[in-house]
């Protein structure tokens, strides 16, 4: 019922919005002779609005708008719902799950409401006034639109992430019969001094404690230690796993990946803002507004990108039996977000170049004989950042597989 109620309201203020838009409206006429265009300024009624809205035998706008707006909400909300699984999910029918999830991501309904309501006036309150006035009188307004737009955005993102955390199902009682490390052979009947049956690996090597010791950071989560723990998870992910204990809660690895997009985003925003001001690229009000802008991108792409992997992962794994406990397919979904750096490293790098050398690749493959435009006209520069970006995802999914190799059979 309130999410029923919701979505009517967000339909009527997507409908309202719309319809206040339109009592301002700037018509260009194309000039007849030498001169420039010519513009004139229309005013209506809210009541006028309708009015035009409801042609005779024609379909109604304000229909139309509900409709979509009905349908986008729809859709995000199923999308959304799919992300959060990884952190509710806590074993059992994924049915229960997905109600949870579902139900943490409707828990935003409200703020969803409020952020259209309140973005929403300013942006037509913005233009009403530009269709009305000479716009040169508001210099740089996009830019502040484009930052309420991602910033409401942000917040919705933190709000559901929250939400869902809050929700989250405990994870179901498990029994761990002690495995070997290496194979998963049940060694239960087996005397320590002995050796697996499946592949001779000493009992005793996989039910020491010493086998699995617990990464730096359960030992102690603090700024030196996180840093350390995202080198390592880069650069050495399969000893960081053989060393990972697992049966612990599920706080270490939330705590690990909850600041890394922000991280990122800060960092990157503060490069972006150094080399304008270096190379003096644009002045005010352009300068402060795109490090703004590309912090509040990067955070929802980072976020965007953790969760839909993370989301496709933990399916495969739900539906395959991969692992014994979900509660170790989120801790692994939680430490691979320092992979994101590597994302980052890499299109921050050409993203640099480009705006410091200019088309260099272009340059680069043209002087070696290749077309200066790949297919669909792609320029390399475009080609060689999503191509590169794409590759590194579809190694991010190999190296999801190699951590859940070297979990799956933890004792400890």
């Amino acid at each position: 019922m309130l999410l029923f109620i919701g979505g009517l309201l967000f339909g009527a203020t997507m409908v309202y919005l719309h319809m206040w838009g339109s009592t301002v409206v700037r018509a260009w006429e194309m000039p007849t002779g030498p001169g420039q265009m010519q513009s004139s300024v229309s005013t209506y009624s809210m009541a006028e609005v309708w009015t035009q809205w409801h042609p005779e035998g024609g379909f109604s706008g304000a229909a139309l708008v509900a409709l979509l707006y009905g349908i986008l909400p729809a859709g995000i909300l199923a999308i959304e719902t799919w992300l959060l699984l990884p952190t509710v999910h806590g074993g059992g029918p994924v049915s229960r799950s997905i109600r949870q999830a579902f139900s943490a991501t409707t828990s935003c309904v409200g703020v969803v409401f409020f952020l259209t309501a309140l973005i929403g006036s300013v942006i037509v309150t913005v233009l009403n006034y530009l269709d009305a006035n000479d716009s040169a009188r508001l210099q740089g307004y996009e830019f502040g639109l484009v930052i309420l737009v991602l910033g409401g955005l942000c917040l919705q993102v933190a709000w559901v992430s929250r939400a869902a955390r809050a929700v989250a199902l405990p994870q179901e009682a498990v029994e761990f019969p002690p495995r070997c490390e290496k194979c998963g052979y049940d060694l239960t009947a087996q005397p320590e001094d002995a050796r697996c049956p499946e592949c001779g690996e000493f009992v005793a090597a996989s039910l020491s404690p010493e086998r699995r010791p617990g990464v730096g950071w359960q030992r102690s989560m603090n700024f030196a230690t996180g840093v350390r723990t995202v080198i390592q998870i880069v650069l050495d992910q399969e000893k960081f796993y053989r060393a990972l204990k697992m049966h612990v809660p599920r706080e270490y690895g939330e705590r690990f990946a909850r600041p890394q997009a922000a991280v990122i985003a800060v960092l990157s925003a503060g490069w972006l803002a150094a080399m304008l001001l270096h190379d003096r690229y644009v002045s005010f009000p352009e300068f402060p507004a795109i490090p703004i802008i590309s912090g509040f991108l990067i955070t929802l792409c980072c976020w965007g990108i953790h969760r839909l992997v993370g989301a496709a992962v933990m399916s495969w794994w739900i539906v395959q039996g991969v692992l014994p406990s979900s509660d170790w397919g989120r801790a692994i979904i939680c430490y691979e977000s320092a992979y994101l750096w590597v994302l980052a490293i890499y299109n921050g790098f050409l993203i640099s170049t480009y705006m410091m050398y200019g088309e260099w690749i272009t340059d680069l493959t043209t002087s070696i004989g290749l077309p200066r435009y790949m297919i669909f006209s792609m320029e390399w520069e475009v080609a060689v950042l999503l191509g590169g970006s794409i590759l590194l995802i579809v190694n991010w999914l190999i190296r999801y597989r190699h951590a859940a190799a070297a979990v799956r059979w933890s004792n400890y």
